[in-house]
């Protein structure tokens, strides 16, 4: 959950900083998405690999870990589409 509220602070933090240099609102939004979607991305499929061992474990707890690592690793990225959609939204 606190990754998912950084991206949304930080996609709308942006966009007000340009703001408040002189962009117009249209190029501040532009701007901001062309420079901070990509890292946001990049975290969220860094953490959503991260969760693969859980997936691939096997053994004793195997089926724990791998609704654990299923929970996390779809969330993360429900969570990150879903954030960037509504931030969307409301810049518009």
């Amino acid at each position: 959950m606190g990754l998912i509220s950084k991206h949304g602070i930080l996609m709308s933090r942006s966009p007000n900083e340009l703001q408040a240099a002189g962009r117009s609102r249209r190029e501040a939004i532009e701007q901001a998405a062309a420079i901070r979607l990509r890292p946001i991305l990049m975290t969220t499929a860094a953490m959503v690999l991260g969760v693969v061992p859980l997936i691939a474990a096997s053994g004793a707890g195997a089926l724990f870990a791998l609704l654990d690592g299923l929970v996390i690793a779809s969330g993360l990225a429900v969570g990150t589409l879903f954030t960037l959609f509504v931030v969307a939204r409301r810049l518009r």
